[in-house]
């Protein structure tokens, strides 16, 4: 991979990032305040697999980071199937594995750290 290569990729996805962090952050926070409950799908998901309540966090800045762990999936994947110099099907499929790996993952390191952070706060 040449120099011009790893640039253009590096601007990829700094682009897609900067891109889908904006898209994500405005439809969650639109989510919100449509929505009678303060909650969105990756906060659920959090709260039913590790038991925390949902009403000790920042919303906001929990709608903050879950968009940039979101961003960040979207455009990791984006750029490194764009490396691949495969067949657009096997792109997919390996694209596909990776996104569910990553989001499975980032949200169980994720939910771990917020559980450990509620019991350190309950303690003190």
């Amino acid at each position: 991979m040449s120099q011009e290569e790893i640039i253009f990729n590096l601007i990829f996805f700094i682009v897609v990032f900067i891109l889908a962090f904006i898209v994500i952050l405005l439809a969650n926070k639109y989510k919100l305040k449509k929505r009678k409950t303060k909650d969105i799908m990756e906060l659920s998901y959090i709260k039913n697999k590790f038991k925390i309540d949902i009403k000790k966090l920042n919303i906001k800045k929990e709608i903050i980071i879950i968009s940039i762990f979101d961003s960040f999936i979207i455009s990791f994947v984006a750029t490194f199937i764009s490396i691949l110099k495969i067949h657009y099907i096997w792109q997919i499929l390996i694209g596909f594995i990776i996104l569910v790996a990553l989001i499975y993952s980032i949200y169980e390191l994720y939910g771990r750290h917020l559980k450990k952070r509620l019991q350190k706060e309950e303690t003190n």
